[in-house]
């Protein structure tokens, strides 16, 4: 095997020209299939950390919540209770929960006013899945306290409000009555998602409690799993063991968008990158024939000299080999680099804003990602091409009798 590779660099040294063509084809191939795939990996993992882990992977609410969310759904809640918390905690997989109340309220300054999305959480609770919005504050600080809260760097525009600044929320509580309640603004974030930027206020559990007169409950309860193939057995135990009036459903049936989403990217992964391998096996086998035709005159002397056709065979696959792992290294060097460099700088798609909030509210700050399975998958592939593609012009110089070489060998020189 080692004296067919040292022929192997031999040979490509002495066919410098087709090796060239060769080489362009492997690693132009490999660097687009690298760049698909880390866009499409990193698009995975933005909506599987910041669309499944923040929309929680089983998600808990009243049977009645979703079937009346146009009217006051804020009635149809689930208690913060330790009975509750102790079937979540057992449930298999489990990781972590958290409790939401999310609403709609009117919020004015005296002067203007807007419909706006309000979203209380656990202000305590800001590593982790809040993390994100901890990060995007742009101006003032993260909400501490029950009468602080955040709003979108859009929605601060309309209201023409700043950090310090109070904000009164107008809703209808839980009794069918008017209720409001005032908080100071303390930070002012930058999503990347229109919809939160422009119609968001992110406050305390207990403020939004107060408004709406549901002290001791909320309208949603996340889980998270270890990982998120462990949503449905955990959202099974947790509906076997909770009150009928309740309902726990796994983020494959609460989320169909992110399930479909997923689906779609490995199909345009695959087609994406069987086009490209496509082209580039078209090129390595036109580029392995015009080598091989070439020097069919060096196939008849060799094999005059007894070597067989599986040594010729094996000659041939062992250049194609080095010629495909010196094409793959190339190609994935540039590529690496740039996948690297774009899983730390993300590109933001913010006028896709209103498809990222239906897959789950994720932002539309969008990198690539270095997946080892993924890396290894195109590297192993960058390779194989270059082989699979030599084999046609492997058999055929092997099939071509040694006596008929020479016979066309001896017609040129006498020509």
């Amino acid at each position: 095997m080692f004296f067919f590779l040292r022929l192997a660099f031999g040979n490509i040294i002495k066919n410098r020209r087709n090796s060239l063509t060769i080489l362009i084809a492997v690693f132009i191939s490999v660097f687009f299939m690298e760049i698909t795939t880390g866009y499409m990996d990193g698009f995975k993992l933005k909506l599987l950390k910041e669309g499944l882990d923040v929309a929680g992977h089983v998600k808990i609410y009243n049977k009645l919540y979703k079937e009346n969310m146009d009217f006051s759904p804020i009635e149809y809640n689930v208690p913060l209770d330790k009975e509750v918390f102790d079937v979540i905690k057992a449930a298999p997989g489990y990781k972590d929960s958290r409790a939401e109340i999310n609403f709609g309220v009117i919020a004015g300054t005296g002067d203007l006013s807007q419909e706006t999305l309000v979203k209380a959480v656990d202000l305590s609770k800001k590593d982790g899945v809040y993390a994100a919005r901890v990060k995007n504050i742009i101006e003032g600080s993260y909400p501490q306290k029950d009468n602080e809260i955040a709003v979108g760097y859009k929605m601060a525009k309309v209201l023409n409000v700043k950090t310090g600044d109070s904000i009164v929320m107008f809703g209808l509580d839980s009794y069918g009555s008017m209720n409001a309640v005032e908080g100071v603004v303390t930070g002012i974030f930058n999503n990347f998602n229109p919809p939160e930027d422009e119609k968001l206020v992110l406050c305390s559990l207990g403020l939004a409690q107060s408004l709406l007169g549901i002290e001791g409950t909320a309208t949603e309860i996340f889980i998270n799993t270890q990982t998120a193939e462990g949503s449905v057995a955990a959202a099974e135990y947790i509906k076997k063991n909770l009150p009928e009036d309740y309902i726990a459903l796994p983020w494959q049936d609460e989320q169909p968008m992110l399930v479909y989403a997923f689906t779609m990217m490995d199909v345009a992964t695959f087609i994406i990158c069987a086009i490209i391998l496509l082209a580039a096996a078209f090129g390595i086998v036109n580029s392995f024939l015009m080598n091989i035709m070439g020097r069919m005159p060096e196939f008849g002397v060799l094999r005059a000299m007894g070597v067989s056709k599986s040594q010729l065979i094996m000659m041939i696959i062992s250049e194609s080999f080095v010629l495909g792992l010196i094409g793959t290294i190339a190609g994935m060097l540039p590529s690496t680099w740039l996948v690297w460099f774009f899983q730390q700088n993300p590109i933001s798609y913010e006028k896709m804003g209103d498809m990222m909030e239906s897959m789950g509210g994720i932002d539309a700050l969008i990198g690539t990602a270095l997946v080892p399975s993924s890396y290894i998958t195109v590297f192993v592939t960058g390779v194989l091409i270059s082989v699979l593609a030599s084999l046609y012009p492997a058999f055929s110089a092997a099939r071509k009798k040694t006596v008929d070489i020479l016979r066309c060998l001896n017609e040129k020189q006498k020509f």
